[in-house]
């Protein structure tokens, strides 16, 4: 029924939040993609699934939802802009495809889009909804690569995790770690990967992995608000990382 719709929205997104901070690993060895594989992995993700249909129904933008409140924050987040108004960074434009005059490659092209408009904006306690609504970007074919531990769709992860893990709570544990996670698979596993492992600059320092004073060069991508630019790792990355 109608008066049904809010709390049922409710206790879904209560079950998101669960299991979105319901994390074992204490550190980045112990979390996904590094630890051995089990069924919890990515299970935040396919949560999300359930909430997309659980949308339709609830309908928490209508005008006499308790949720209308923040229908700002979810315009923002679902908005998807042409790769032509974000003005694409010529690293990630080379290593996603979207370089070339023909058509995007699909299976990245949503979620790189998605994933640059937000990296200007700080991320905020305010805000962080329209952060939130990234995972509604990840279309199944995105989804399959991350299960499959393709490193172009974990490169996007991490920077969405880097974008998150500083803002409320319940995201900050998983975020860092599995953020954590990636940047050491990437290495491990895709090390000779050159504009990878320039890429990965940003989510080693916003996760903990870099101190302030690390070797890094200007890529001149805007993050975290204006006037701020994302340094690329350059010549060398710390030999060992400690936890």
């Amino acid at each position: 029924s109608p008066a049904d719709r809010d709390p049922v929205w409710a206790a879904a997104s209560l079950i998101g939040w669960v299991a979105f901070c319901s994390i074992d690993a204490k550190q980045a060895s112990e979390a996904w993609p590094l630890a051995p594989p089990k069924p919890s992995d990515l299970e935040w993700i396919r949560l999300n699934d359930a909430k997309a249909l659980l949308w339709d129904i609830a309908d928490p933008m209508r005008a006499d939802s308790m949720f209308r409140v923040t229908s700002t924050e979810y315009a923002a987040g679902v908005h998807k802009r042409s790769a032509s108004d974000i003005g694409i960074p010529p690293a990630f434009s080379r290593l996603y495809g979207l370089d070339g005059p023909g058509p995007e490659d699909e299976l990245y092209a949503v979620a790189v889009r998605a994933l640059l408009a937000m990296l200007p904006v700080e991320c905020k306690p305010q805000n962080h909804v329209t952060f939130l609504l990234f995972q509604g970007h990840m279309q199944p074919a995105f989804r399959e690569l991350l299960a499959q531990k393709n490193a172009h769709a974990l490169l996007l992860l991490s920077y969405w995790y880097a974008k998150v893990c500083r803002t409320v709570w319940w995201v900050e544990r998983r975020a860092t770690l599995e953020c954590q996670a990636i940047c050491l698979y990437l290495e491990r596993y895709h090390g000779r990967d050159a504009e990878i492992q320039r890429l990965l600059h940003y989510p080693r320092r916003q996760c903990g992995m870099l101190r302030d004073d690390d070797p890094h060069y200007e890529m001149g991508l805007a993050v975290d608000g204006p006037g701020t630019t994302c340094p690329v790792y350059s010549e060398r990355l710390p030999s060992r990382v400690y936890y």
